[in-house]
């Protein structure tokens, strides 16, 4: 009996059927990314992708994966073009863009240029040397020094105790009246500080109680302020 060579035809692809996506398909990839954003635009939702961060983190095979996955990400961000990078930039940012340290609203030219963020911007402007003033902070004998002598380590997270410290954190959070001074300032990594589930721009005790209630009494033993603060609000 003969074989049939004619191939049925292929069936149309919908992109994000039933919540799966194909793997190296741009729209099923362009629909989780959007998806991903809307999930992580509340409390609950940050929190939620921020306990399943942890847990896929968990094993040896999930950190290793979550490299692969960053080193995916800051590959693609750096292949980027100028053009491609100010894009993002006035994507995310279309009324100008909040500097972390002075909150003035700048547009792009006021911020230097840093190819592994989304928006291809440094979080603080140049324009008013708040980058510069952050960085000579960041990196200060005298800030580690009083850290030690506090016995908080400067290499560690302080919330987490387990991710390497590369941010310099504001306990309290400058958006809600926290200061430069030495009493305010901790080693913390980037998920704990601005990632998502982070600390933002929430008040301390809040954020704690919901993403490390483990460390909260350590936390106000070592700035006992953020509570008198909470006290006066």
């Amino acid at each position: 009996m003969p074989v049939s060579t004619t191939a049925e035809p292929a069936t149309a692809h919908v992109h994000g059927t039933g919540r799966r996506y194909l793997a190296g398909c741009p729209g099923c990839l362009a629909l989780s990314r959007e998806a991903n954003r809307r999930r992580r635009s509340t409390t609950a939702g940050r929190e939620a992708a921020n306990k399943a961060n942890r847990r896929r983190r968990s094993t040896p095979q999930g950190r290793a994966a979550y490299r692969e996955a960053v080193r995916t990400t800051y590959d693609r961000l750096r292949a980027r073009t100028k053009a491609e990078a100010d894009h993002d930039f006035e994507t995310k940012w279309p009324d100008g863009k909040p500097c972390q340290s002075c909150g003035e609203l700048l547009p792009a030219e006021a911020f230097a240029r840093n190819w592994t963020t989304t928006d291809g911007r440094f979080p603080r402007c140049d324009r008013n040397g708040c980058r510069h003033r952050h960085e000579k902070l960041k990196h200060s004998r005298k800030l580690r020094a009083h850290w030690e002598s506090r016995g908080i380590d400067p290499h560690v997270c302080i919330y987490c105790l387990d991710a390497p410290a590369s941010d310099l954190e504001h306990v309290m959070p400058k958006a809600l009246g926290g200061t430069d001074d030495f009493s305010n300032l901790a080693p913390s990594c980037p998920a704990c500080n601005r990632g998502p589930g982070g600390k933002h721009d929430t008040h301390p005790l809040t954020w704690l109680a919901q993403a490390h209630p483990e460390r909260l009494d350590a936390i106000l033993a070592l700035f006992p302020h953020i509570a008198l603060e909470a006290a006066n609000v």
